[in-house]
């Protein structure tokens, strides 16, 4: 069972605006098919990938401008979220994380003696 501090799920509504869940969970949803609908009127135009992209950078500036506002006043709950529950926080740039994940891909993906072998599915497949 988690147990949560005295006001967290007052923080957590404030942070989150105060919309009811189920209004954002019907937004998200007229979002993807709204997109849905406006990608199939783009695949003629600027074919797969450009429509792969539009959506991508569409999606992402809306993000930036919902989520941008509330970052600062989520960053102290979810540092002291960490420290209660030993959980390492460590805070990076963009291009920092990004070289993180490179060298990790490329430490597991690069260096296996089988490219085509994931460990994690050799270890639980059954040896015949």
């Amino acid at each position: 069972m988690i147990s949560e501090s005295p006001g967290a799920q007052s923080r957590i509504a404030h942070l989150g605006g105060g919309v009811p869940a189920p209004l954002l969970m019907v937004a998200a949803m007229i979002s993807f098919q709204l997109g849905a609908a406006v990608a199939t009127g783009l695949f003629a135009r600027v074919g797969v990938s450009g429509t792969a992209f539009l959506r991508n950078m569409v999606g992402g500036v809306l993000l930036l401008a919902i989520a941008r506002p509330n970052l600062r006043r989520a960053q102290p709950i979810v540092r002291r979220f960490c420290a209660e529950h030993a959980i390492t926080y460590t805070e990076t740039t963009v291009p920092r994380s990004y070289r993180i994940v490179i060298r990790h891909l490329n430490h597991v993906g690069l260096r296996a003696a089988d490219p085509f072998q994931c460990p994690l599915a050799a270890t639980l497949r059954p040896r015949t």
